[in-house]
């Protein structure tokens, strides 16, 4: 029987994995007795917040796991813009 999800999470982050660790169970105790997919997007994190979201997993709930390359703020600033 092919399992379908009620609900999908989209969970971006971004350091601060105390911050995110809370959240995160926040989030769990929410979600208790519903099928979830939770997608986390990782804008390009520090050390210690990409280990602690490598190091989930879930029985109840299914995890997917995005790392994004980090864009310097100033970057998006500084592209010329071009004329048509």
């Amino acid at each position: 029987m092919d399992t379908q999800f009620s609900l999908a999470v989209c969970f971006p982050v971004w350091n601060r994995a105390d911050l995110f660790l809370a959240c995160y169970n926040s989030l769990l105790r929410q979600l208790e007795g519903l099928e979830t997919s939770i997608w986390f997007f990782d804008n390009g994190s520090d050390a210690p917040t990409r280990a602690l979201i490598g190091s989930l997993n879930s029985r109840s709930h299914r995890l997917f796991k995005v790392s994004l390359r980090k864009t310097p703020p100033s970057a998006a600033n500084n592209e010329p813009r071009k004329r048509v």
